[in-house]
């Protein structure tokens, strides 16, 4: 299949229902008569149309409407009314911002806490919640030997 015939495939609907201008009919028009393929796909595309024609179409109730409109309505009020639906319902910059607010207090309130401790134990001497932080800090585990983590800090440290 060639290009001509992509493009030819491509504008066949079109051409079925009279959209083109003439020029395009006629490239069109002689395109088919030369090619089979072509040819063969504008024939299936006019039958499958006809089949579309002779099926019947169901009637609505007056009212199914309004009643698919009422349905969306309570659907919405209830997913409102809960507090997962509200969660849900957050614009992207409010739960950005809220997830900023967290990480931010969270510093805050774990360097406070840091600092009460080293308070309370009659230690004012800022070394020592220094030293509270390192230990918080060297709490966490080492990477694994085989992870992406190591090897991407330690093709930095080559670089």
């Amino acid at each position: 299949m060639d290009s001509k015939c992509l493009t030819t495939q491509k504008k066949l609907s079109a051409y079925l229902d009279r959209q083109l201008a003439e020029d395009k009919c006629r490239e069109i028009e002689q395109h088919l008569r030369q090619c089979p393929l072509c040819f063969k796909e504008k024939e299936m595309l006019e039958r499958s149309w006809e089949l579309l024609d002779n099926i019947k179409s169901e009637s609505l109730s007056p009212a199914f409407e309004s009643e698919v409109w009422q349905k969306i309505y309570v659907h919405e009020q209830e997913k409102n009314k809960s507090f997962l639906g509200k969660i849900l319902n957050l614009t992207p910059a409010t739960a950005a911002a809220m997830i900023l607010l967290g990480i931010i207090s969270g510093g805050y309130l774990g360097n406070e806490l840091i600092y009460k401790k080293a308070i309370l134990n009659n230690e004012t001497n800022n070394s020592v919640a220094q030293q509270d932080t390192l230990f918080y800090l060297e709490s966490f585990d080492d990477l694994p030997v085989d992870s992406v983590g190591v090897v991407l800090l330690n093709g930095s440290k080559k670089g």
